[in-house]
């Protein structure tokens, strides 16, 4: 399976450079993270839909409309044997992840604004320097991106202080266009697919706040 890493970069969208998913959380933006504990990642099916808004970023969990998922046979984001601990645990991550996406369909309308600030609510080192490294290279090119993307996160394993979860990243209802407001966006093909999985994991850190740490996404996959 070819992994290419988040983000629609600058230039082409969403085709991304190579990343090697690692097995310890970062810790180089000062956070500390309650465990470093290296977790494997699987693709599965995601039974709910979450739908981005550009509107706010303030609330991960009560901002979004929520609908089916394709997949049919799913039944629970999270596999039915957690503890209610683990449940805890598997909720919050994603409700940290969805913030997260939230901010990332907000910062394409407006990349040469300075998110570091926002971005460090929901996401940390490598991820986080990830993303802003995008913003400013979206801005340096004058380019922009529009709409929003609906995500359809699955967990596949909860640990203690880190969540893995397997995601359909669904971009049909996203645009991206260069500085003249040409569309610059990539086709639905291999490579680019608009509905692709990407493999997520986010850790909790001091004063129990979970933020995304690492993302892989698999333009190659559809969903």
């Amino acid at each position: 399976m070819h992994l290419t890493a988040k983000f629609r970069p600058f230039g082409l969208l969403m085709i991304g450079a190579i990343v090697a998913l690692v097995s310890a959380c970062s810790t180089s933006d000062g956070a500390n993270p309650t465990l470093t504990t290296p977790i494997s990642s699987s693709v599965t099916s995601s039974p709910s839909q979450t739908v981005t808004s550009t509107s706010s970023q303030t609330s991960a969990s009560s901002s979004f409309a929520n609908t089916s998922a394709p997949q049919s046979t799913a039944t629970s984001p999270w596999p039915a044997d957690l503890t209610p601990d683990q449940v805890a645990a598997a909720q919050a991550a994603i409700a940290a992840y969805v913030g997260y996406y939230q901010l990332v369909d907000q910062a394409y309308m407006d990349p040469g604004k300075d998110w570091t600030s926002e971005v460090s609510k929901w996401a940390t080192d490598p991820e986080k320097s990830s993303f802003l490294r995008n913003m400013a290279g979206t801005a340096q090119l004058g380019q922009y991106g529009t709409g929003s993307t609906a995500v359809y996160p699955q967990v596949t394993k909860v640990e203690p202080g880190v969540v893995t979860m397997s995601v359909c990243v669904d971009s049909t209802a996203a645009g991206f266009f260069d500085k003249d407001g040409k569309s610059i966006k990539a086709p639905d093909a291999p490579g680019s697919y608009f509905r692709h999985v990407s493999e997520v994991q986010v850790a909790k850190y001091v004063g129990d706040q979970w933020l995304v740490t690492f993302i892989t996404d698999d333009y190659n996959t559809t969903c």
